[in-house]
Parts: structure tokens; sequence; C-alpha cells
């Protein structure tokens, strides 16, 4: 099995949370975030990064070994201990001064746009803790109470945007997989394939940068499998999808020309590191070796440098 590095962003919408203070909120948890009852997260910061992991839980007690012996195959169910349970572990790291990171990930574990939803919701609940807690503080009996309410929802409106960050190739393939598009931005890499309109800008323009949306749930294949066709005949020097993913889920993806192959790795090199030490966890999850794997994996690519707008 495969044990893959992949690459992501987050950019914080909310004037109210900018990514500095959500991760001092991340990090200031005294237990880990627990999220749906299954999966807890560790995060802690180490200079301009956070590092995490994800720990899955699962609801099992058996598990079924092959064993083929003697042109025979035997199949055998193992029964868990009482203090015993199946884990997956993801660890990750962010760069608060890039907004981005990356993220470790194998066959059957928590996927990258499943973390990136949980960051989501994680922001969402912050900020909605911090809009209420102003709220609860005002006097209720104040005659323009209403028009306070309604700043309230203006001052803390935004979102964050999470995106994948995917190496050439690779985009045209995720967008062939989207089980909905909605919106493409794109910038060509170079000007000559503008339409006639533009050419008195050729002499003073550097870039041009092209903006189109979809109706959602419009003819999805043809509509999926004709953009998938259209990006992959044109070179790009950035470019975003948004829509569903295959369990529609709501999903951006981007590609950057500065881009690196980021890391494939053996399972069973690496999963002698996929440990934590509940008492010493912020020790545990800074010193693991898959941690310093992608640190070093992000600081030698070109994500490092790139800079997004």
């Amino acid at each position: 099995m495969i044990i893959s590095f992949q690459a992501f962003s987050w950019n914080c919408k909310a004037n109210e949370l900018p990514i500095n203070d959500f991760a001092q909120v991340l990090t200031s948890q005294r237990k880990p975030i627990e999220h749906r009852g299954n999966r807890y997260l560790y995060i802690n910061k180490s200079g301009q990064y956070l590092n995490g992991l994800v720990v899955t839980i699962k609801d099992m007690r058996r598990f079924c070994t092959i064993l083929q012996e003697e042109g025979r195959v035997r199949l055998t169910a193992h029964q868990l201990s009482r203090n015993e349970q199946v884990a997956d572990f993801n660890f990750f790291i962010f760069d608060m001064q890039k907004c981005k990171g990356m993220y470790q990930y194998y066959y059957h574990s928590c996927s990258l746009n499943a973390f990136n939803v949980i960051a989501k919701s994680l922001y969402a609940a912050f900020l909605s803790h911090r809009k209420n807690t102003e709220i609860d503080t005002h006097d209720k009996d104040d005659k323009d109470y209403t028009k306070f309410l309604e700043r309230m929802r203006k001052k803390y409106a935004g979102t964050l945007h999470c995106a994948i960050i995917e190496r050439q190739g690779a985009f045209e393939e995720r967008i062939r997989r989207m089980k909905d598009i909605t919106a493409i931005e794109f910038e060509f890499q170079s000007l000559n394939v503008e339409e006639v309109p533009y050419a008195p800008l050729f002499p003073y323009l550097s870039k041009s940068k092209h903006t189109m949306s979809f109706t959602a749930g419009s003819q999805t294949t043809e509509k999926v499998s004709s953009i998938a066709n259209w990006f992959s005949t044109h070179r790009m020097t950035k470019a975003k999808a948004v829509g569903l993913d295959a369990n529609g889920e709501e999903i951006v993806y981007k590609l950057f020309h500065d881009y690196d192959k980021f890391a494939t790795l053996d399972y069973d090199a690496l999963v002698p590191s996929l440990s934590l030490d509940k008492d010493d966890a912020e020790r545990s999850i800074n010193e693991n070796a898959i941690i310093k794997r992608l640190r070093a994996e992000y600081e030698k690519s070109s994500l490092r440098m790139a800079v997004e707008r």
C-alpha cells in the first residue's frame, strides 16, 4: 500500500477570524478536537507551522486475514481485545504564512477532502461562538437591537475556503471524477490564445484571468467531460474548478504552475511512525518521522514560494 503526500490551501474569509486567530483557537484546546464521535484532531504550533494528526476510530471488533499455503487459501477472523480499536492516522503540516500545507494519506484513511470539511466546520463553529458571545453581552433592551443583530451578521460573515492543490496531470484526472462543476477560473500560460477583441491590449497585457459559471445539475456528465477535455488541451498558469466531488461533497481543486511531484512512500516503511503518545502528544507529533518528512517535502517544493491571489 502507498502513502501519498497531498497539498492543500486554506483561506480565511471572515475578518473577525483571520488565520492566526484560527490557529490560536485550534492549538489552545485542552483536549483533542472531537468530530462526529469517531475522529480526533491533535494540533500544536511549531514556529510558522501547525503540526497535527487526525485519528479516526473505526467501529469494528473483528477483522479478517488471508493465508495462502500449499495451494489453499484460508480466511481467518480475528477478535480485538477489550481495549483495542482499529484506527487510521493522518499527519499534516500547515504553513501559516503561506496558508498552504501538506497532508499524509493512505487508502481508506481520512481523505484530504474530508479533512478540509472538518476544518471548515470548525472554522464556522469558532466564528459562530465569537458572534454569539458578543451578542450575549449586548443590552437586549437597546432600541436599535435589530440593527445591532444585522451588524453582527455582516461583521461575522465569511467562511474558510479550502482547496486541494494538484500537480500537473492530476488536475484533469480529478475533474473527470467530479460529480458536478459549478465554476472554473483560469489564466492562460500565453496570450496568443486570446480572441480578437483583446488584440489591442496585447502590448500592455501580462496576464488575463477568466471566470466561468455553470448551471448546477445541468447535463452534468457531458459538462464535466467537456471541461476536463478543454483543460487537457490548454496550458494554464493557474486554474481552479469548483463543484462537487464523487461523494457529493463541496470541493475546490486548484492547479499551480509552480508545482512539484508530491511524495509517494511505501506504507510498510512508514507504519512504525504511525504512533501517538497521548501523555505527551505535542512532543510525539512534532518529533514524528512523518511530520519531519512532510515538512521536508513541503519546504523543497515550489508551494512554499508560490503566492496565491
